[in-house]
């Protein structure tokens, strides 16, 4: 009796076994979906306040999707949203993450002509640059610790001085996932068959 129970612990341990690997994932893609609003533009120096400027500017009346732009972007993709010069784009998404993000995340942004961006409330991107864009004009490393198992919420601010306005971005990381370590068919009905031998001879023996 004690290695029948013996043996279907052993069973239910190889089929809920699970180990855990890294899945890559695209957490904000290119022309992606934003909640959004454009205001004044804040001239150089845009990110003096942080998420403070953010939260006092964005009020997300309008939804489009990247690129954010107008006329005069040389060689940049068509832009798919209308961005007016001279003013500041802000943005938000939330995106839900199922599983915990492993490693430093990859952020590519292109911005004519500054931008910040914030994961949750914390500042990991800042450029404030004239002249034209090009894709991707900066990457960035983001640190995994700034991200949460669920809801993730990300802000920008981007700023124009001119003409050739143009916003669109990219954040790629790698994830937790996890699987069974099930046996295949053949492994599993030799190990059955092994064990009802055992328990057979155990039988006979005593």
């Amino acid at each position: 009796m004690r290695l029948a129970m013996r043996t279907v612990v052993l069973f239910v341990s190889l089929f809920t076994l699970t180990t855990a690997y890294a899945v890559p994932i695209t957490i904000v893609s290119q022309q992606d979906v934003w909640s959004y609003n454009q205001a004044t533009g804040l001239g150089s120096g845009l990110i003096g306040g942080g998420f403070a400027t953010f939260t006092s500017g964005y009020t997300g009346t309008s939804t489009g999707n990247a690129a954010f732009g107008n006329s005069g972007l040389g060689g940049a993709p068509l832009y798919t949203t209308l961005w007016d010069a001279n003013t500041a784009l802000y943005l938000q998404k939330t995106v839900n993450l199922d599983g915990i993000i492993t490693g430093n995340a990859t952020l590519n942004v292109a911005v004519d002509n500054g931008a910040a961006i914030f994961i949750n409330g914390t500042q990991v991107f800042n450029a404030d640059a004239g002249g034209f864009t090009s894709i991707w004009e900066y990457t960035a490393s983001v640190s995994d610790s700034l991200f949460i198992n669920g809801l993730n919420t990300i802000s920008v601010i981007a700023n124009d001085y001119g003409g050739a306005t143009y916003f669109d971005m990219q954040l790629l990381a790698n994830i937790e996932a996890a699987t069974a370590n099930v046996p295949a068919p053949a492994t599993f009905m030799l190990m059955l068959s092994g064990t009802i031998a055992l328990l057979s001879f155990r039988r006979q023996g005593s």
